[in-house]
């Protein structure tokens, strides 16, 4: 995985691995309505965008849901998401490759930190995977799988935050190096 990044992904690859996640979150998340709906059915913000939420959050959150009716959508929802975080763990993963080809730290040890959005993915496989579980086996008391979740959910975040400050970085410094590049070409 780690040379798949640091080494293969490059031109069309590089664009398909960014663009995916954006594409995938755009069309199967919002413009079908089930993000929307999904968010609704739990009372406007989502179990997924509360870092460290608590088992009793979760039995709320989820009796809200099953009030709604909602408890298909739910699952939809929580199998697309997989998806979603699958694809955006492969765009950071590509972009922090880039960087480091860029400043000839393909090879070096530096070449691990594409590694981190695989923390994000993870933590996003137990918060979906645990999330299903309550919806499936008890919504209306979570327990072990709401608390499961809520504490995968802040981790995910963590790991957000590490692989986006990474992408960022790696972004800029790939940009840079490009133009300086063509600059000393042309002069």
């Amino acid at each position: 995985m780690v040379t798949y990044f640091t080494e293969r992904t490059r031109g069309w690859r590089l664009l398909a691995h960014v663009a995916a996640p954006i594409i995938w979150f755009q069309a199967a998340l919002f413009a079908t309505g089930i993000y929307a709906q999904y968010a609704a059915a739990q009372g406007g913000v989502t179990l997924e965008e509360t870092p460290f939420f608590s088992a009793a959050l979760a039995a709320e959150r989820l009796r809200s849901v099953v009030a709604s009716e909602a408890v298909g959508l739910a699952l939809i929802f929580q199998g697309l998401d997989i998806i979603n975080a699958a694809l955006l763990a492969a765009g950071l993963a590509a972009l922090i490759g880039f960087g480091l080809r860029a400043i000839g730290q393909a090879h070096s040890a530096l070449r691990f930190l594409v590694l981190a959005p695989a923390g994000l993915a993870a933590a996003e496989f137990v918060e979906n995977l645990s999330l299903t579980g309550a919806l499936a086996l008890d919504p209306l008391s979570p327990g072990a799988f709401g608390a499961l979740a809520g504490a995968a959910t802040g981790v995910k975040f963590i790991f957000f935050a590490v692989s986006a400050v990474l992408a960022l970085a790696a972004l800029i410094t790939g940009l840079a190096v490009f133009a300086l590049a063509k600059l000393r070409e042309r002069g």
